[in-house]
């Protein structure tokens, strides 16, 4: 297969950037975290939000895709406030009358990234 020189930087860079993630001991769940928000945040327009719980029906989505049993909403949460603790995920306080908790990268999640933010490395584009 041929690729142009901008197609194989972009892989080298995605591949990179998740390796650092490896290799900074980030579990696979939360390495699926980050880039889902990341990717997700570049399509908001002002004013708008990224939740919690679409975040989660997202990568449960990815896992259901590959015919594998997502986890749990607890081990979501876990991962969720293990970021937060690490300083790269803001997850803001619940407003008064429901559950929705909005979210967040902080600036030292989104150093984590070397590629595009509108590139999505664990979903298939072509389709």
């Amino acid at each position: 297969m041929n690729l142009s020189p901008q197609s194989r930087e972009v892989i080298s860079q995605i591949g990179h950037s998740l390796a650092d993630m490896f290799t900074q001991r980030f579990t696979p769940l939360q390495i699926l975290i980050l880039v889902e928000i990341r990717h997700a945040e570049a399509g908001l327009g002002k004013g708008q939000h990224l939740f919690a719980n679409s975040t989660r029906k997202s990568i449960e989505e990815l896992y259901r895709g590959k015919s594998i049993a997502p986890p749990t909403r607890q081990a979501f949460w876990d991962a969720f406030y293990a970021l937060q603790q690490q300083g790269l995920l803001y997850i803001a306080p619940h407003k008064t009358g429901t559950s929705k908790r909005a979210l967040a990268l902080t600036a030292k999640a989104v150093n984590l990234f070397t590629y595009p933010k509108s590139i999505h490395p664990f979903k298939n584009h072509g389709k």
